[in-house]
């Protein structure tokens, strides 16, 4: 096992001192994936966060992937959310196992993801699935609600943070404005970006990795419209990509415009918050991106 120093980075940023012992105990975690699902593992080779995710054989043949986190209520939500996204066009469960924090999913072939291919075609892609992904939320699962992902931007205002906290107060504003007008709540994915979107030989497009939020079904476009690779490149401008991917969800999506960028601004400022919390500095990403939505509204 190869564990980067970016991961070991992650995971004990979000979860100290018990992140680093898990780490420790990661090769034997995986020996008992392997015992309990007859496995042959493969070494990783995906680009890790704050999971350990790697391919997998079982004995029948069947290939899969092997997702094994740190157990905690939001990776025990996302197994949930996983299984309630199966019969559309989220990724299959095969297994899971809460006391290690383990789940065996679909493997999808060839995996080429949004990111990989052109900006306009994979706007077109993603507005097809994002616009029909969220669904009913299930009676018999307990999921966070937005304004409980909300909280963070509560909680960073009475703290000390490298940006400004008119930020924060705008995108607090915006979100109880969203949430008294919104029509419907729906149990959405809330991670819906370039890389969580994956082709599949005979299924087509298929989602991966969802969080499993309850709210209003606009916001799940906005995590994909405020992702790179195409906002912050040299060579692209960010406010024509950004209209452009407007315009086609708007329109598909039946929904204001206005509407589509007040929950685009206000993700950014929320994962901006997660960023500074998990004690990475991808919240100036986050921020820039802001800025360029606070200038549309």
């Amino acid at each position: 096992m190869d564990i980067s120093a970016d991961f070991e980075k992650r995971v004990s940023g979000a979860w100290g001192d018990d992140g680093k012992q898990w780490l420790k105990n990661l090769p034997d975690i995986l020996d008992q994936c392997a015992t309990k699902w007859d496995l042959t593992m493969e070494k990783s080779t995906y680009r890790l966060s704050y999971n350990y995710v790697t391919n997998v054989k079982r004995r029948s043949g069947q290939t899969a992937v092997l997702k094994v986190g740190y157990p905690h209520r939001e990776l025990f939500q996302e197994m949930d959310a996983v299984i309630a996204f199966s019969s559309g066009k989220g990724v299959k469960v095969l297994e899971t196992d809460r006391d290690l924090g383990a789940m065996l999913l679909q493997k999808i072939m060839p995996g080429t993801t949004l990111a990989e291919i052109s900006e306009d075609e994979a706007t077109e892609i993603a507005v097809d699935i994002i616009k029909d992904f969220p669904v009913d939320v299930p009676e018999d699962k307990t999921f966070p609600k937005l304004s409980d992902w909300a909280n963070v931007i509560v909680t960073m205002k009475k703290e000390t943070c490298p940006f400004s906290h008119e930020h924060l107060i705008k995108a607090e504003k915006i979100f109880v404005e969203l949430e008294m007008t919104k029509k419907i709540a729906k149990l959405l994915h809330g991670d819906l970006h370039h890389d969580n979107i994956l082709k599949d030989e005979t299924e087509g497009w298929i989602v991966i990795d969802p969080k499993g939020v309850i709210g209003d079904p606009t916001y799940e476009a906005a995590r994909f419209l405020h992702n790179p690779p195409a906002l912050l490149e040299e060579n692209f401008d960010p406010e024509v990509v950004l209209e452009k991917r407007i315009k086609i969800f708007a329109e598909r999506m039946k929904q204001d415009r206005s509407r589509i960028i007040k929950w685009t601004y206000f993700d950014c400022v929320l994962t901006a918050c997660w960023a500074l919390e998990d004690n990475n500095d991808g919240w100036k990403n986050s921020i820039e991106c802001a800025e360029i939505f606070e200038s549309m509204l």
